[in-house]
């Protein structure tokens, strides 16, 4: 059961991964050793090494974890999503800063809020708008 204990210190080391890519390719090793890992867990079946009974939670656990780390996987190579754009410098100028700030949230388009300059934020219902 080596293999069994080779996806953990994968994992380990692509949560500190020193990039999305870098994440991205160290949780697909991991995967690589979750993979190897149900393929020996359905040979002790298949020779009938132990019961399947004994092993099914196992092999259960296994299908579960190789599930999140390929969604995991899939999230980390995807192109980052963004809602909103990057804020405006700031300056020293009190009427500037709050000129340039109603700007800049006037062009934000996220479909669960909407601006009222004198007011803020208005935050819908989820239901009425999909989440950025």
């Amino acid at each position: 059961m080596r293999s069994g204990t080779a996806a953990p210190p994968n994992y380990d080391e692509a949560r500190v991964g020193e990039s999305r890519a870098d994440f991205a390719h160290k949780t697909n090793v991991a995967l690589k050793e979750l993979v190897e890992t149900r393929g020996w867990l359905r040979f002790i079946i298949l020779a009938q090494l132990l019961s399947a009974r004994r092993i099914e939670a196992l092999v259960e656990e296994c299908d579960q974890l190789c599930r999140i780390l390929g969604k995991s996987v899939s999230t980390a190579k995807a192109k980052p999503k963004r809602c909103l754009p990057t804020p405006p410098s700031i300056t020293n100028d009190q009427s500037s800063i709050l000129n340039s700030s109603m700007d800049w949230l006037s062009q934000i388009h996220c479909p669960q809020f909407s601006i009222n300059p004198s007011y803020g934020f208005d935050r819908h219902r989820r239901s009425e708008a999909a989440p950025c």
